[in-house]
Parts: C-alpha cells; sequence; structure tokens
C-alpha cells in the first residue's frame, strides 16, 4: 500500500469502511459454503435414502430429480440457511457499525457475544481486570471462533482477532459491565444449555411473572400503563430481587438479548428486534419479554433510575413501524416510544440519515462482489455435473 492510499483510509469515514467491510465478510460467508456444496451433497447422500423418505411425495421428489437430487437439495438448504440466518446476520453487522463508533458507544453485545462470553465458556474469570489483556484478547478470540464457525458474517482469521481485541479493551474498561455479565450468567438455568432460538434463557421470579402479565392483559383490553409507571415498577421490582439471595419459584423464559448498549454516559439501551410478520400472540410474548428485559437491565447492570434504561422493539429488515396483525381496533400493547422503525433503528446505529441505505448498500455491494465470480455457472456446473448413485 502506498503512502497516498493511506492517507485515503485514514481519511476515509470509518462508517464506509465498515460498510465496505461487512459486504465483504457478507459475501464471503457466501463464497465459503458454495466451496463446501461438494462435501454437503456427499452428506445428504449418506443420509437421504429411500428408506429416509417416508412419504411418495417425498420420494418422487428425489427421483424425478435424479441424478442431480442431491445437489438440488444442497442449493435449496443453502437459501433456506440464509434466510434463516437473517436476524443473527443483521444483529453482527449492527455490531460491527457500532464497534467503528467508539466515542458514541461505550461497549455493545447482542446474542451471540452473549452466548459466546456467558453462556459457553468454562472457567469464567472472576476478575478480568487481573488477566493479562493479551491473555484476555485470547480468551475471546477462541470463543468468537468457536461460536462463528457456521457464521455467515465472521469468516476470516483477522476478523475474528479484530473483533476480539476491540471487545477485550472494553471488558477491561468496563467493571461494571463485566460484573452485570457475571450476574447474567448466575441466573441462567444453564450455563451450557441456556440458548434457544438465540436466546438467553434466564430464571423469571414468580413477582416478575405476575408483573409481566399484568401488564400485557392490561394492554390487550385497552388500559396500557403509563410508560413511567411501567419503568418504575419494574426499577423497584429489580431492586428489590437484588438484595435477595433466594428468588423463590421461577419459570424459565427465553429473553430476545437482541442487542446491548452502554452508553459513555452511563446509559443502558437493550433493543429487541422483531419483524413486520410477527402475529398478535407473538406480539403479546414480546411484550411481557421486553418487561423482562428492563428488569435484568436494572438487575444485572447496577442500581440506574428508570430514565437511565431504555428498552426498545426494533424492526431491524422490514421498513415498517407496525406490525402486520395491527389495525385500529387493535389495542396498543407498546407505547410508540418503545418501537422504533427500521429507519430509527438504523439511524441510532449509523448515527446518520441516510442510515437505512448504507445498511442496504451492504446487500448490493456483496452481490456485486459476488457476481464478479460468475456463481450462477458454478451452482449450474455443480448441478447438472456428474452424479454418482450411492
Amino acid at each position: 500500500m502506498t503512502d497516498g492510499q493511506k492517507r485515503l483510509l485514514l481519511a476515509a469515514d470509518p462508517i464506509d469502511l465498515a460498510i465496505s467491510d461487512a459486504a465483504a465478510r457478507l459475501s464471503g460467508g457466501l463464497s465459503v459454503r458454495l466451496e463446501q456444496l461438494a462435501k454437503r451433497e456427499a452428506d445428504v447422500r449418506l443420509t437421504a435414502g429411500w428408506e429416509t423418505l417416508p412419504n411418495m411425495p417425498a420420494r418422487l421428489v428425489w427421483e424425478a430429480f435424479e441424478p442431480g437430487a442431491a445437489a438440488f437439495f444442497v442449493v435449496y438448504k443453502l437459501m433456506h440457511e440464509a434466510r434463516s440466518s437473517l436476524p443473527k446476520i443483521y444483529r453482527a453487522i449492527a455490531w460491527h457499525l457500532c464497534s467503528v463508533q467508539p466515542d458514541r458507544f461505550g461497549i455493545v453485545t447482542y446474542r451471540e457475544q452473549l452466548w459466546s462470553l456467558l453462556a459457553s465458556i468454562d472457567g469464567w474469570p472472576e476478575d478480568l481486570a487481573t488477566v493479562a489483556l493479551g491473555n484476555l484478547e485470547q480468551f475471546v478470540f477462541d470463543a468468537l471462533k468457536e461460536r462463528s464457525e457456521s457464521d455467515w458474517f465472521c469468516y476470516k482469521e483477522d476478523d475474528y482477532k479484530r473483533d476480539a481485541r476491540w471487545i477485550a479493551s472494553r471488558l477491561r474498561e468496563n467493571a461494571s459491565w463485566v460484573q452485570g455479565l457475571r450476574t447474567l450468567r448466575r441466573v441462567q438455568i444453564s450455563q451450557q444449555t441456556s440458548i434457544t432460538a438465540g436466546n438467553v434463557i434466564l430464571q423469571i421470579p414468580q413477582e416478575l411473572q405476575t408483573l409481566a402479565d399484568s401488564i400485557c392483559n392490561q394492554a390487550t383490553e385497552g388500559q396500557l400503563r403509563s410508560l413511567a409507571e411501567i419503568q418504575t415498577q419494574i426499577a423497584a421490582l429489580a431492586w428489590h430481587f437484588a438484595e435477595k439471595r433466594n428468588w423463590g419459584p421461577c419459570v424459565e423464559e427465553s429473553v430476545p438479548l437482541d442487542l446491548l448498549v452502554l452508553q459513555p454516559d452511563g446509559k443502558l439501551l437493550v433493543v429487541a428486534m422483531t419483524r413486520h410478520e410477527t402475529n398478535r400472540e407473538k406480539q403479546k410474548e414480546l411484550r411481557k419479554r421486553m418487561v423482562y428485559l428492563r428488569f435484568f437491565a436494572h438487575y444485572a447492570f447496577g442500581e440506574r433510575e428508570p430514565r437511565d434504561v431504555t428498552t426498545v422493539v426494533g424492526f431491524y429488515a422490514d421498513k415498517k413501524a407496525r406490525h402486520k396483525q395491527w389495525s385500529l381496533k387493535s389495542k396498543p400493547l407498546s407505547h410508540e416510544e418503545e418501537i422504533w422503525s427500521f429507519h430509527q433503528f438504523w439511524k441510532y446505529i449509523v448515527g446518520k440519515d441516510n442510515a437505512a441505505q448504507l445498511v442496504e448498500k451492504i446487500t448490493s455491494d456483496a452481490a456485486g462482489i459476488l457476481r464478479k465470480k460468475d456463481l450462477v455457472s458454478q451452482v449450474r456446473t455443480f448441478v447438472a455435473g456428474p452424479k454418482k448413485k450411492s
């Protein structure tokens, strides 16, 4: 790299660089999967046969596509995997964009990092301040690499190292945050299996469950409590349980800790991401889980005034501000301040008015990278190529 190129790189907008890097990571994730098509097809042929296709239509599809049935199935599964990984990809992109803005974000973590740093690591250091920074970076690096083996977004070792360096430095600088992670770990049902659909599974004390149910039921009946009242009640309950060793009867709930942000001013933001297609019953569940999010934000991360904790539902992929099953006759389950549209969510993450367009640019740039590789020809050759009968 020439001196001129280095100067241009240093002068570039960190967000623009992050957008470009995200596109490269995303396209790289698909490239890696295409390189694995042959191995995946071999695995399919080992596990899919006449006796494993229990009904006539399934057997008909398999026979109709022979000799390319397994290859066709692998490509279909690739499309399905891309769709099902959408929330995880967007969470990773949101975190990546935050990580290049240290002045705006003190520390940020999301579901998959919570899983790596909270639930799946044996030997959580009792005091990270006593761990040498290099050892801490290695500790985080190993966790990220193990968790990200099948990640669409992180695929190069340099990515892991850069992310581990950023996370480790902030863990060292934020003792209260580390204490919060340790506190959450203690209330998980199991450190090794406390994850479902990407959510941390936490113990919910009976009083908290009752409060969440009452808030949701009243909202359904058109009597949504004021936001200030909800915030005050939850904070008081969290402080009450912070002084108790024995929580009494508890239930297990999967809590959507999608994005946690400790802001430079000490305020805490917790985001639960949502989709436009979410039905009414799922909306009710989300309303209750928003209560749980606020409770654990207060409980784990130190005594804060209610106004210093913000919990929101964010439309991360749909350019909407409402769920699909909403009408003027529907009783609102949340206050307007608790719902961020697609544009509001990404404007907060990016800090620019054109944030939504920049996020969309990641996909178009990644597609441009992949088009140069002529993936269509690769897939056609793969599907149409000679196949060995198993």
